[in-house]
């Protein structure tokens, strides 16, 4: 049985709440860009500035390690990430729409993107202390199947409720959303000390390093940074363009074309957990 501790439990709780939570803010801010500036170009920018914001917080990620435990940074963040969208609601409730409106939601999505870059690797840190490495494999493609099934979910969800409430209270229910899982992962009974370099330096280059010499690793960070940027492009951009102009239709379809290819991951995530027994075999390390 892959359940055995209510951390687990927990932690997979507040990633179902974190992925539909950005599905959502993703959904909101792609369709105010567009609604804005009518152009696929420039809501497809948007991918761009969270692949940007990913690599920043990337290469800042051992500055936060380095002080705070992994529980307690990643509770943070959460709140943190409260406080953004709040700031962002009154913005747009208190202030008419105008010429720095496009930068202003690059900026969000920055920081917000920023955040999750943060969060998200110290969130898969927590995987092997929750499960024996024995489950680890299995654990893992639980997750995933789980952040599919949500990511298929949402994006049809999403498309409909961007179609019949008001953006802005779709953001005042994913700011009150962020703040379970803040909760969840402050109550998690697991101790991990904070990680002790000599280097004190906001931005560290030493998982770069380790990628850079290790040719397998570099290839695979190749094909994450292009897949993240082609897909955001095509799940931002160009679909919404595509219903908008092409299909006349809604957001809703928006969602719908977006579900269908979560629905594939999910059948390839299924395919894993399957089969899991004997690719655990296969791996190598």
């Amino acid at each position: 049985m892959i359940l055995l501790t209510l951390n687990f439990y927990k932690l997979a709780f507040g990633n179902v709440i974190t992925n539909i939570s950005g599905i959502l803010y993703t959904i909101v801010a792609t369709s105010f860009i567009y609604e804005y500036t009518k152009s696929a170009t420039l809501a497809a920018i948007a991918a761009l500035v969270r692949t940007i914001a990913k690599i920043i917080s990337g290469l800042q990620l051992p500055f936060y390690t380095e002080r705070f435990e992994i529980t307690r940074l990643i509770s943070s963040f959460y709140l943190f990430q409260v406080l953004l969208l709040s700031f962002f609601i009154v913005y747009f409730k208190l202030i008419e729409l105008n010429t720095f409106t496009t930068t202003f939601i690059y900026l969000f999505v920055f920081f917000i993107s920023y955040i999750e870059g943060i969060i998200l690797p110290c969130r898969n840190s927590l995987v092997p202390k929750v499960v024996t490495h024995t489950q680890l494999f299995r654990a893992n493609n639980i997750i995933s199947f789980l952040e599919q099934t949500v990511s298929l979910l949402s994006w049809g969800m999403g498309g409909l409720l961007v179609v019949y409430f008001d953006k802005l209270w779709i953001l005042v229910g994913i700011t009150f959303s962020y703040l379970f899982p803040a909760l969840l992962f402050k109550s998690m009974n697991i101790k991990i000390d904070k990680m002790k370099h000599k280097k004190k330096k906001i931005f560290r280059l030493d998982g770069w390093r380790v990628v850079k010499s290790n040719p397998f690793l570099l290839k695979m960070l190749i094909v994450d940074i292009i897949e993240g940027i082609a897909s955001g492009i095509w799940i931002g951009g160009i679909t919404l363009a595509f219903v908008r102009e092409v299909l006349h239709k809604g957001e809703n379809w928006w969602g719908y074309i977006n579900t269908s290819y979560y629905l594939g991951t999910i059948l390839s995530s299924s395919v894993l957990i399957i089969i899991s027994s004997i690719i655990k075999k296969k791996i190598g390390y």
